[in-house]
């Protein structure tokens, strides 16, 4: 939803930091403002164009301390002494500004570019033992959500590759974890064991 209202107003109603880095806070002013030492909680979004680039989606929320005497350097952290807990954001980058900032762009960068970093506050603690309790809670959360994911996305992958040997009448057998082996030319030497070390040579290729 803040990428649409970005889209749908891109230049208006943005103020910029001291270093010219763009950025609007979208806040209802009922919780008070984060002051020098507590640590903010987000969830983020940061996408360029159509790709996106990291979310805590993918590595889970952010804990970030405000400080009150930040320098100028181009980064959301000039902002985060302006934010209240239930509070979203839209922070700007300009590929342009990094450029001469950085010396260089990484390739996935073009020189127009924008990189769109959409975030919410979602508490703020007082110190950071308090943030340290909280994130290892989260991090239990998020751990436990993405095997979850991965043994959704195994049953998907196994399935796959099952229907694949099928079509190409390949018999293969299923290995402890899952992977699909088709022995061609049984061996005659000693077996391989837990604790050896092999030597193989190789081909990969995808399907």
């Amino acid at each position: 939803i803040l990428i649409a209202m970005v889209g749908c107003n891109s230049g208006s109603s943005f103020k910029r930091t001291k270093s010219g880095l763009m950025y609007k806070i979208i806040s209802d002013k009922k919780n008070p403002v984060a002051t020098k030492g507590q640590i903010l909680k987000f969830d983020f979004t940061q996408k360029v164009r159509d790709s996106l680039l990291g979310s805590s989606e993918e590595n889970g929320p952010v804990y970030v301390p405000v400080d009150s005497a930040v320098a100028p350097d181009y980064n959301p952290n000039e902002i985060f002494g302006l934010l209240r807990k239930g509070d979203s954001a839209v922070v700007i980058f300009e590929a342009d500004t990094l450029r001469k900032k950085q010396g260089g762009l990484p390739p996935f960068l073009k020189a127009k570019d924008k990189i769109y970093l959409t975030f919410r506050v979602s508490d703020v603690f007082a110190n950071q033992e308090e943030a340290s309790k909280d994130r290892e809670i989260a991090m239990h959360s998020f751990i436990k959500k993405q095997e979850a994911l991965a043994e959704n996305q195994k049953k998907i992958d196994i399935k796959i590759l099952g229907d694949y040997l099928k079509s190409k009448g390949i018999t293969a057998q299923s290995a402890p974890r899952g992977t699909f082996v088709e022995i061609i030319n049984p061996g005659t030497g000693a077996a391989c064991d837990s604790g050896k070390f092999v030597t193989v040579k190789y081909t990969g290729k995808t399907l």
